[in-house]
């Protein structure tokens, strides 16, 4: 039947068998099984009594049937899992606590031949192992029966801690801490800081268990990590071993032991010692080098650095071997020593004798320099004449070409030629604060460059730069008569240097504008030609002269005579603008392009001749005194460009007629153009018969036209008297007298105020 059926998968296909011991199945089964019976006799009279029916319908409830039949096995199924699982944990915990209680008995070394000493404790121990509880099926139970039994286990632990012998326990406390220092050892040895690790607590803390300070169980868990760590420093020391053979190979190449103190020489002896790799250790400086150094990492950089050291000393010993050989080759061929002579001979057997260029060695490099100085020594004999020759050239043409004193370096001028030479590989090696090193055919050449270079710089700017030369003297010279002028005391000498001043001041006056004219259209053509700065002194003198501030003065070149009684005629304003036409107080001029120059005459009232000196406080100053200014680089004064005057001219026996009785004033014609013009002084008898003096009176002019005025003295003067005062200076305007004078007729080029140009023509009667 079906209900047979549904019994029999349930016990054949579902497997019940080896579930049959256990009541819990059994109770179940026979709860279910009346009511699959009921359920199958229900179906059965269903079918009974319906034989008629659609087949179909029998078809859905046997589907159901069968449906009903699966849900049961697999609820029973569902059941069965669950508690298989929950016997599974159960068995898994019984298992951990039965290998964690086997695990503390083996480490501790439990025995009962421990307990022979205390009855009680042998009791306790034997009462428990014997128990029937661990016999007991249930897992439940045995379960708890275990978790007592640790509990117990621990008690005994205890009892067993505080009644062993007191030997029994420093042994092992001395095992222990056996253990425990051989770790912090390592730590410090490895760098291992605990007081900053995080794992400080379960070095220190975690070990302690069940009332033992430092218990055995982690004593394992220690020994691991002591292995781990000497694994660690064994390959430590293995690199420190490798680079110490590094560092003793270096030195010994270096030839350290045979020079002075190093510091890294001293260093690796101390990493040695500490170490024990030397055999000649001192314990004593041992023990001092452990409390220095704190790990084997430390020193294992340490010593890295050191050979780093050596590597860089070892190649710059190399670098300088090369250069001294290279050197020494050429110094051979410059000086022409053949191959076969007896000194280069001598030198190639010592060298034989050494280690090859490729060892660093010590002794090949005091060899080499031995002969490098031997051979330096003689370039000096035979180059040093060539070079003083040379440089000497050379800094005439520094003083030529007004180069500034910090652009006058040889020095500088040999780095820079080397730096550009790309076949000479030494260059940063010579020394060239010693003068000895110049004394070659390089330095030589070099010089021969720059002296070409130089020359034909020169050839392009000579005609130039004498016009700026000039120039800068005439400012110089200027400045200098600035100051002069304004110092009365100039009147007491020779009336001949009066006259140099006059001829000085119409020079420049003639002159300066000129030049500064031609000098900035021909400076603007050379830099446009040659595409860079006309440089004087290191800066561009087109730019000076465009900023320059510290020109000449050209108010003192023009004589403005005043009285001593009409101080308001004197004015301290500032130039004007020009003008057609000017007057004055004590002197009209004016100016015609067709008619003849007016003439004004100065007649002058000498002095008694009883009176041969003056005070200074009697001599009122014409012009305002002008601080003294610092002069142009070039002090020495060129010849001038214009032409000198007649020597009649110059002469004061032409100019002057002297005479005891009757002193005479010369008279003199000047001519002015449109200039800004100061005035100088009128030359003095200074005659052994005893004349009078002019005070110089001189004011600037406000504007001066194209005038001719020709300057009279009166011929006849009465003898003065000694009881007279010093009469003043007249300035009268009066018509020409018969008497022979000198006249002059000028002309003029208007110019701007910054460059003036006055042309001037004399022509003598």
């Amino acid at each position: 039947m079906i209900g047979n059926e549904i019994i029999i998968i349930n016990k054949d296909n579902c497997n019940y068998n080896h579930y049959l011991s256990s009541k819990i199945i059994e109770k179940y089964y026979n709860q279910i099984n009346p009511l699959i019976i009921k359920y199958d006799n229900i179906l059965q009279s269903l079918e009974d009594n319906n034989d008629d029916d659609n087949n179909d319908e029998n078809d859905t409830n046997k589907n159901q049937h069968q449906q009903l039949n699966k849900e049961i096995i697999e609820l029973i199924e569902n059941k069965i899992g669950q508690q298989k699982e929950r016997e599974q944990i159960l068995i898994e915990k019984k298992s951990n606590l039965l290998i964690e209680i086997n695990k503390l008995i083996q480490s501790l070394d439990l025995t009962p031949n421990k307990f022979e000493i205390d009855n009680e404790i042998q009791s306790d121990y034997n009462t428990l192992i014997q128990s029937t509880l661990l016999k007991t099926p249930k897992l439940l139970k045995q379960i708890n029966h275990l978790n007592n039994f640790n509990i117990n286990l621990k008690n005994v632990f205890i009892k067993l801690n505080n009644n062993n012998n007191n030997n029994n326990n420093n042994n092992n406390n001395n095992n222990n801490n056996k253990v425990y220092s051989e770790l912090m050892k390592l730590y410090k040895e490895l760098g291992i800081d605990l007081s900053d690790n995080k794992d400080t607590e379960y070095v220190s803390s975690s070990f302690i268990e069940i009332g033992i300070s430092v218990s055995n169980k982690r004593i394992d868990e220690i020994e691991n990590e002591i292995k781990k760590l000497q694994d660690i420093r064994n390959s430590i020391m293995d690199k420190i071993n490798d680079s110490k053979s590094i560092a003793l190979n270096l030195k010994n190449q270096l030839e350290l032991e045979s020079t002075i103190e190093n510091n890294e020489n001293n260093e690796l002896n101390q990493i040695l010692n500490k170490l024990k790799l030397n055999d000649d250790d001192d314990g004593d400086d041992c023990s001092k080098n452990k409390l220095e150094m704190k790990s084997l990492i430390q020193i294992l950089y340490k010593i890295e650095g050191i050979i780093k050291t050596f590597e860089l000393m070892k190649e710059k010993r190399l670098k300088q071997i090369n250069n001294q050989i290279n050197s020494i080759e050429r110094d051979y061929q410059q000086l022409s020593i053949p191959l076969n002579d007896e000194t280069r001979l001598n030198f190639k057997l010592k060298r034989n004798k050494l280690p090859p260029p490729s060892i660093p060695s010590l002794s090949l490099i005091n060899l080499l320099t031995q002969e490098s100085n031997h051979l330096t020594n003689l370039k000096k004999l035979k180059f040093k004449d060539s070079f003083q020759s040379k440089f000497k050239s050379l800094q005439s043409l520094w003083d030529q070409l007004c180069i500034p004193l910090n652009q006058r370096n040889l020095k500088d001028l040999l780095l820079n030629n080397n730096n550009n030479n790309d076949n000479n590989n030494n260059n940063d090696e010579i020394d060239y604060s010693n003068e000895i090193n110049y004394y070659n055919i390089e330095t030589l050449e070099i010089i021969d460059k720059e002296i070409k270079l130089l020359n034909e710089l020169l050839d392009s700017m000579k005609s130039i730069l004498n016009k700026v030369k000039r120039r800068e003297w005439i400012k110089s010279e200027m400045k200098n008569f600035e100051t002069s002028a304004s110092d009365p005391s100039r009147f007491k000498g020779s009336s001949i240097r009066l006259l140099e001043e006059a001829k000085f001041r119409k020079t420049i006056a003639r002159e300066y504008p000129i030049l500064t004219t031609d000098l900035v259209k021909e400076l603007a053509e050379w830099e446009n030609q040659n595409q860079k700065s006309f440089l004087y002194f290191g800066n561009s003198y087109l730019e000076l002269m465009n900023t320059e501030q510290d020109r000449p003065d050209f108010h003192l070149l023009h004589l403005k005579l005043v009285t001593k009684k009409d101080p308001e005629n004197i004015s301290d304003s500032p130039m004007v603008s020009y003008s057609s036409t000017t007057s004055s107080p004590t002197t009209t001029t004016t100016s015609s392009p067709t008619s003849s120059p007016t003439t004004s005459t100065i007649n002058v009232q000498q002095q008694p001749q009883e009176q041969p000196q003056q005070t200074q406080q009697n001599i009122r100053p014409t012009t305002p005194t002008t601080p003294q200014r610092p002069t142009t680089p070039l002090s020495k004064k060129p010849s001038p460009l214009t032409k000198k005057p007649s020597s009649s001219s110059s002469s004061p026996s032409s100019s002057f007629t002297t005479s005891p009785t009757t002193p005479k004033i010369p008279t003199l014609s000047k001519a002015s153009s449109s200039l800004n013009l100061s005035p100088t002084s009128v030359g003095n008898n200074s005659s052994s018969g005893g004349g009078g003096k002019i005070p110089s009176l001189s004011k600037t002019m406000s504007s001066v036209n194209l005038t001719t005025t020709t300057i009279n003295s009166n011929p006849t003067v009465n003898k003065p008297t000694p009881s007279k005062k010093e009469s003043p200076i007249l300035i009268t305007p009066s018509k020409p007298k018969s008497s022979p004078t000198t006249s002059s007729s000028s002309s003029s080029v208007n110019m701007t105020s910054k460059s003036p140009l006055t042309t001037t023509t004399t022509n003598k009667k």
